[in-house]
């Protein structure tokens, strides 16, 4: 059997389409208990007293498309800019039950990878209550407060793609990768390697000729759409660099 490395070549390299991260049970069982949750409460009709208000606000806005002024809300008001830029506009295409269930579920996955990655399987019931709770913007009928959060924050991977190395040696990949000028940081995703690059030009191929330059061997290299961990892991670094 021989035991030469196979080519740059005939390693796997997928950058066309991202494929998902894998993801925590905890994650998965706190978004399945706040989408449960928020779906029964939005479909029982209990939106607190704010609920007509969202209506009124998006069948408004898939009439009229953004507008200055409302005569017909509180004897005159300005349009959605007084309550949210990025709620209506969703509601009223895909309904204002469909977008507050998101939301909730969103924020109930999101806060499940912080407390999981700061505090390890200790924290799962803490992630598990706050799924059950966080429904209870719906029954207080505020819709807005709990969307944007996750999608604001994947924005700081907009122009920084993050690559998923399968390496024999993960921890020695770490090390090479980071005295690599292309790469901005990585970290351990599992068993695998996450590096986020400087930028969107980074041929993955050179990467892969730096680690088989130093003797690790790659199963594949591909991008990979940012986990709720990666978002995680780059706000605290960035909070704490401020």
């Amino acid at each position: 059997m021989s035991t030469t490395a196979p080519n740059v070549s005939s390693v796997p390299v997928a950058l066309d389409r991202a494929r998902l991260p894998r993801v925590d049970r905890t994650v998965l069982l706190a978004l399945a208990v706040a989408g449960a949750l928020g779906l029964a409460l939005g479909l029982a009709g209990l939106g607190g007293v704010d609920d007509a208000a969202h209506r009124y606000q998006a069948s408004v806005f898939s009439v009229d498309g953004w507008t200055a002024w409302d005569n017909y809300w509180y004897a005159g008001r300005y349009g959605v800019v007084n309550y949210s830029l990025l709620f209506y506009p969703l509601a009223s295409v895909l309904g204002v039950v469909t977008v507050a269930v998101l939301a909730v579920t969103a924020s109930a996955g999101l806060f499940a990878v912080i407390v999981m990655h700061q505090w390890g399987r200790p924290a799962r019931w803490s992630a598990l209550l706050f799924a059950l709770s966080v429904p209870a913007l719906l029954a207080a009928g505020q819709y807005p407060f709990a969307l944007g959060t996750a999608t604001e924050l994947k924005q700081v991977f907009a122009e920084r793609p993050i690559l998923e190395i399968q390496a024999s040696r993960p921890v020695e990949a770490m090390a090479v990768l980071d005295a690599d000028d292309r790469v901005e940081k990585t970290s351990l995703f599992g068993t695998a390697v996450h590096a986020v690059m400087k930028n969107a030009s980074t041929d993955p191929n050179a990467l892969l000729a730096g680690l088989r330059a130093n003797g690790i061997e790659v199963a594949s290299i591909g991008a990979v759409s940012p986990s709720l961990e990666d978002v995680f892991l780059d706000v605290v670094e960035r909070v704490g660099a401020a």
